[in-house]
Parts: C-alpha cells; structure tokens; sequence
C-alpha cells in the first residue's frame, strides 16, 4: 500500500512539474504583423501600414513600424479579460489589443506622438 501512495505522489510531482508557462504567457495571441493607419505628429497619415509585434518575454511585447517614420519601443502587457489586453503602466504610451474580434485588432498611442489601428495578418 504505502508503493502505490507512493508512487500516486511521485507521478502527481512529474505532471505537475512538467506543467510549462504558456498558460501564463501573454504575448501567445498577440504577436504578429498589423496592418492599418498611421498618424505621426504634427501632420503624416498613411493608410496600409505595418506594424510587427514580437515578444520579448511572457508579458512584454516590442512593436517595430515598417520605417523610420514611427518609434520602435516597447510595453508590459496585462490581460484585462479573455479578449483583451492593454498596457501595465500606462502612462503617455497607451496600448490596446483585442482579440474578440477574427482578426484581432490593435490600437496605440505612443507618448501622445503617434497612433496607430490596425488588423492583425
């Protein structure tokens, strides 16, 4: 009796340890290419822009503009509820991604400078 407990506890101890992070992981859904408008301060817009988002660990992402016409930065995420995460800390940089939608969307504004919309590809 007291090998069949013990081995019940052993077995118990391996599948929970083999337990990974990915659950934890915030940046799964969120990464990707996003395509949609610009506003850069004081007076550019363009349509058809791209945005890359990549993880730069579980709960941090880097967005990186297609050019130089935007600021390549990154922000600590929080999950607000199933379908929809924003920024930690928000402070002049605010970020919103939403995953209700097919495909997810995601809005910024990056130190009151700049904005962006966009879909994800």
């Amino acid at each position: 009796m007291k090998k069949i407990f013990f081995l019940i506890c052993t077995v118990s101890i391996i599948i929970s340890s083999c337990n990974t992070n990915d659950e934890n992981d915030l940046t799964d859904n969120l990464v990707g290419t996003y395509v949609g408008e610009i506003h850069v301060l004081p007076s550019t817009n363009v349509s058809n822009y791209s945005v890359v988002v990549t993880r730069v660990n579980d709960t941090r992402v880097k967005m990186t503009p297609q050019d130089n016409q935007a600021s390549t930065w990154e922000l600590d995420i929080v999950e607000n509820s199933s379908t929809s995460y924003t920024c930690a800390e928000c402070g002049a940089t605010q970020l919103t991604f939403d995953l209700s939608h097919s495909p997810n969307t995601i809005a910024y504004d990056y130190n009151n400078a700049e904005q962006f919309s966009g879909l994800k590809q």
